[in-house]
């Protein structure tokens, strides 16, 4: 088995490197129940537990500008028919540097579940 290593990688013809943009820069599984516990990661300094069904995570190398996009996935049966989804719908804000994730039963409200088997994956430019 071979391992090819580079530091920069691009199109032949130059340009912009289309395929390190596809790339995840983070991604992280988790379970939140009596506390927010981060199962495995990439990229990924810290977990805040805001209470039910709500957790904060800190970026470990920030993105370029809080232009990227994180999806939330929360694959816990015993949670139900729960919607998950990031952003600022609890007054928070966004940043380069962090985001949040909340689980709910019902997308209309903020009401919070907890639950375990939830994951997210970040993709944009590093700073």
């Amino acid at each position: 088995m071979s391992t090819i290593r580079c530091d920069n990688f691009g199109p032949s013809a130059g340009g912009t490197t289309y395929s390190a943009r596809g790339i995840a820069k983070a991604w992280g599984a988790f379970s939140n129940t009596a506390t927010a516990v981060i199962d495995n990661s990439l990229n990924i300094s810290s977990i805040t537990d805001n209470g039910a069904g709500d957790a904060s995570f800190g970026i470990s190398s920030g993105f370029s500008s809080v232009a990227y996009t994180s999806v939330y996935d929360n694959a816990n049966n015993a949670v139900g028919n729960s919607n998950a989804y990031t952003g600022s719908t609890r007054g928070d804000t966004k940043t380069a540097s962090s985001f949040r994730c909340v689980s709910v039963y019902d997308p209309g409200t903020t009401t919070g579940v907890d639950g375990d088997n939830q994951s997210f994956v970040c993709v944009g430019d590093l700073a």
